[in-house]
């Protein structure tokens, strides 16, 4: 199962998600992951669009690999992609003869006139503020494990000459909600184990529009801060240029990597250091990954 949640607002917007898959197709025996499979369910397929799915994911991710075609093949992106997007899944669901109910997609678009936010299911394609796709039960559990943030009142800015002045300052709501989501999502799995939504490690996938109006995946780093723990810790890379993708990389020596529009689930990188797998994801897979490297 899944559970993705998104938000938009004029200038703003977020898309955070769980990774665990739980159906795969027969071809695979055991994932990688602890025997699991985990997977990108959020694909930046350019800067201005982003796609998220939830249920069957192959054919999902079908559809989002022809989106990715259809908009590097026109290389106009504007709100008729929802329903192209609409309109592939059901020429798809008819080709397998398969019901509308099989998947659903959470697209959000920068454009000039505001960030636009559409649920895609079987009725089409309709726009939302807030929504979310996947497992109705683990979206009650995480509303129910949110805990409102702290934050600070105020914040200082550097002035030309050096100094600094102190304003108030307060989180949108939008702001607010991505923080208690984020957390929320890393709770649930350990929480509620029977609902099928899971992360890596605390791992969550979340895209977030930034200050030059562009999608970006957000990374997260964590380490041992003793030296009883040895040698733990995870990091999630991230390319948010096109190549757009993410990479994970376990401390202890190996590491995994997911391309949006990829029709592969995750591609596993050999490699003994950090500094090795970014370097083998840029010449094999054209990612340009940053983050943590502790």
């Amino acid at each position: 199962m899944t559970l993705i949640l998104a938000e938009a607002s004029l200038d703003d917007g977020f898309i955070v998600a769980d990774t665990l898959l739980t159906v795969v197709p027969s071809k695979y025996n055991t994932g990688p992951f602890n025997g699991k499979y985990h997977a990108l369910k959020v694909h930046i397929l350019s800067e201005k669009l982003c796609i998220a799915l939830a249920g069957n994911y192959e054919l999902g991710l079908n559809i989002i690999n022809q989106a990715y075609k259809y908009i590097s093949n026109n290389k106009v992106v504007n709100n008729t992609i929802f329903d192209v997007i609409f309109s592939l899944y059901e020429e798809e669901c008819k080709k397998q003869s398969q019901a509308l109910h099989e998947c659903e997609f959470l697209g959000m678009l920068i454009s000039s006139d505001g960030n636009k936010l559409k649920k895609v299911a079987f009725d089409g394609a309709r726009e939302c503020k807030k929504a979310y796709i996947g497992n109705q039960e683990a979206y009650k559990q995480l509303q129910s494990a949110r805990v409102p943030g702290e934050y600070a009142g105020h914040q200082s800015i550097q002035q030309p000459d050096g100094t600094y002045i102190t304003i108030p300052f307060a989180p949108t709501e939008l702001e607010k909600n991505f923080v208690e989501i984020t957390e929320a999502m890393t709770i649930i799995p350990l929480r509620e184990k029977e609902l099928s939504v899971g992360v890596l490690g605390d791992a969550v996938t979340r895209v977030r529009v930034n200050r030059f109006g562009k999608f970006e995946y957000m990374q997260q780093v964590q380490a041992g801060s003793t030296p009883y723990e040895g040698n733990i810790g995870i990091s999630m890379l991230t390319s948010s240029y096109p190549n757009y993708g993410i990479g994970i990389f376990y401390r202890a020596g190996f590491g995994y990597c997911w391309i949006a529009g990829d029709t592969e689930y995750c591609r596993s990188i050999n490699a003994n250091t950090i500094q090795d797998f970014i370097q083998k994801a840029s010449e094999e897979y054209n990612l340009n990954l940053v983050g943590g490297t502790w």
